[in-house]
């Protein structure tokens, strides 16, 4: 199936299926089979596994402090072709200049019902900064896996990971 003109008239469009099945995962058997590796085909492969699942997106965030409440606002869009099927919850928290966590709060939003094609879905969430020091913190999202030792999930944003591993910065607020 990732042949460059498959001779077997049987092999359905890859592509043509991930979109009609929004499937998250498959696994192909015979992808490194020795007798049909080559190169090109492992390179297609990674291509066309690459259009699997979800791929979740933040196109804005916005946010305020006032009397000690940090207001933020976002949009996540799924890019992806499936649905994401756990009600994993989202976490906030900041991140000091001195790159320590604080404020960390899980929220009860989840990922659920951001589906593939939809536009983006807006969510506002609040966190209680009043006991953070003054001054420069970063605003970090992430929605982590329950399983212990488990990998978060990833958001496509260039600041994923930019200020802390496992995290998405939003931007940056003033505590006063």
């Amino acid at each position: 199936m990732f042949d460059a003109s498959p001779a077997d008239t049987r092999i359905q469009d890859f592509s043509a299926c991930v979109e009609q099945t929004h499937v998250t995962w498959l696994m192909d058997s015979g992808m490194f089979n020795r007798k049909t590796w080559t190169h090109a085909r492992k390179a297609r492969g990674i291509e066309c596994v690459r259009k699997m699942g979800y791929e979740f997106h933040i196109p804005q965030a916005e946010y305020h402090e006032d009397a000690g409440r940090l207001t933020i606002s976002f949009q996540i869009e799924n890019r992806g072709v499936a649905p994401f099927y756990h009600a994993w919850p989202i976490e906030l928290a900041l991140l000091s200049n001195e790159q320590t966590e604080a404020a960390p709060q899980k929220t009860n939003e989840t990922l659920l019902h951001i589906l593939p094609g939809a536009p983006p879905k807006g969510i506002q969430l609040g966190i209680d900064v009043s006991a953070c020091s003054p001054g420069s913190h970063k605003i970090l999202l992430r929605v982590p896996n329950p399983l212990p030792g488990a990998a978060p999930v990833r958001f496509a944003n260039r600041s994923q990971d930019q200020d802390l591993a496992g995290w998405i910065t939003l931007g940056t607020v003033q505590i006063r």
